[in-house]
């Protein structure tokens, strides 16, 4: 396959909604540490890049072992319409892997450690004999992997200046408030997107809230779940524009999955609620 197909299927194979997220998650930390007034902005880049290309490669390794569920959820993916082969999706899930741990290396030695551990649940998650993702508390490691990534953001260290290799911040009362939060709201939310994957998941043998309920009763416990989700951060900051703007944004993103089904409509709504909290603690 010549490099220019080669990038064309990588491209392609970017979830871009959720790469967002992991940056998002990056940056909540970075600006949760107490330096952050005193940090260049441009340290932030090198912890939030290491995480996008962290997540590609738990994608492609997803995808990977997603095929059969793929077929009927994904028909269009490259491993589906064999426009690549495995070994070559392997291959450049793994140059992802290496450009991630480069990146971390220049973020510091806690934000490699973190994105160990992050690779270690994305193996667990999507690999045999372990395999998490076919168990219904599955979603949880998503919520270690958000929590991991708080983590890196919050305690990465451009030490490449002043050779302060082992320097980090100690965590503060709100930091480690948030963690729990993220830990519990992101555990949910993968239940979200995992209506799309209920034939795939069903004829795979896959064990979700989707295929334990059924589709419909499932539906309507993730309405109810994605309306607490949203206003989990208002717990954090009592007030009444908290409170107004979690709930307001909680009953449309209700209404969006539980009548419209429209996924995107929800990831829309929750970038703008995180975008919100990010500007407060600002």
């Amino acid at each position: 396959m010549t490099d220019c197909a080669s990038l064309k299927i990588y491209v392609r194979s970017i979830r871009g909604f959720r790469t967002i997220h992991w940056i998002l998650m990056v940056s909540l930390g970075f600006i949760l540490n107490p330096s952050f007034q005193e940090r260049p902005i441009f340290e932030l880049i090198f912890p939030a890049l290491a995480v996008a290309f962290l997540w590609q490669y738990t994608t492609m390794i997803n995808d990977i072992h997603d095929i059969k569920i793929d077929k009927k959820a994904h028909p269009d993916r490259p491993l589906v319409t064999k426009t690549v082969s495995i070994e070559d999706y392997r291959r450049m899930a793994h140059i992802s892997l290496v450009l991630a741990m480069f990146l971390s290396f220049i973020s510091g030695p806690f934000v490699i450690l973190l994105n160990l551990i992050a690779v270690l649940l994305a193996i667990a998650y999507s690999m045999p004999p372990l395999r998490i993702r076919d168990k219904w508390y599955g979603t949880a490691i998503m919520g270690a992997g958000s929590v991991t990534q708080i983590m890196a953001g919050y305690h990465s260290n451009f030490w490449i200046f002043d050779m302060s290799f082992f320097e980090t911040s100690v965590p503060t009362e709100m930091y480690v408030k948030i963690l729990f939060i993220a830990f519990m709201a992101l555990s949910i939310a993968p239940n979200i997107t995992a209506y799309r994957d209920y034939e795939g998941d069903r004829d795979a043998g896959v064990s979700t809230i989707y295929t334990i309920l059924g589709k419909e009763h499932g539906k309507n416990l993730v309405s109810v779940l994605t309306l607490m989700l949203f206003i989990l951060p208002e717990l954090l900051f009592p007030s009444i524009s908290m409170a107004i703007l979690c709930l307001s944004l909680g009953v449309l993103a209700y209404i969006s999955f539980k009548i419209y089904e429209c996924i995107p409509c929800i990831f829309i709504l929750y970038f703008t609620e995180l975008l919100y909290f990010l500007i407060y603690l600002l």
